[in-house]
């Protein structure tokens, strides 16, 4: 229970993803059956690289000036890492490279990577769900539905149904009109 008295429930997810490094056919030696799977690799690691450049601040950009679209449906993996990479996250990024002369040119491309993913800033908040607002928008409903089936009763039975219950429920019909369908004006997730 939080200093106010509200019941809050706090919410958090962690991800840890190991991406493969950049996948060259004539050096891995690959046969045909891996050939297709180096391409899926390569292609997501393409995309990944559109959406760091795309988050990342540009040098001449300015605070003010809107960011790009930034193509994370482009691959499965950019959108599995959204929440991650330009979302509600902290995230730590830790690049492997080689001392290896011959893999120069992927240390030199990975630490490139990894220096452009560190310059992204996200705006990181509290995921806190209220379950006081839980329970008021669960009792909301029950009582929504009971003062239909009262209504349909009363109309069954020959029985002019109350202008305090149809006015009720009209006003609950406009709030969830309003709001969307199937919610209330009753907020769900509230962020601190």
């Amino acid at each position: 229970m939080g200093s106010s008295g509200i019941n809050a429930e706090y919410m958090g997810k962690i991800s840890f993803v190991d991406l493969a490094g950049s996948e060259r056919a004539e050096s891995a030696r690959t046969s045909t059956s891996r050939l297709k799977e180096t391409g899926a690799i390569n292609r997501s690691l393409f995309v990944l690289n559109k959406v760091i450049a795309a988050l990342a601040p540009a040098g001449s950009q300015s605070q003010s000036d809107a960011r790009p679209f930034v193509p994370y449906r482009d691959s499965k993996l950019t959108l599995l890492m959204k929440d991650s990479i330009g979302g509600n996250a902290k995230t730590l990024m830790l690049v492997n490279i080689s001392p290896e002369s011959v893999n120069y040119e992927a240390t030199q491309i990975a630490l490139v990577y990894g220096s452009r993913a560190k310059t992204i800033t996200n705006e990181v908040q509290k995921n806190v769900e209220n379950s006081n607002l839980a329970k008021m928008n669960e009792t909301y409903k029950k009582m929504q539905k009971w003062l239909e089936s009262l209504a349909d009763k009363l109309k069954e039975s020959g029985v002019a149904v109350p202008e305090e219950i149809s006015s009720g429920m009209s006003e609950v019909k406009e709030n969830e009109a309003e709001a969307g369908q199937g919610s209330t004006k009753i907020g769900k997730k509230k962020r601190v």
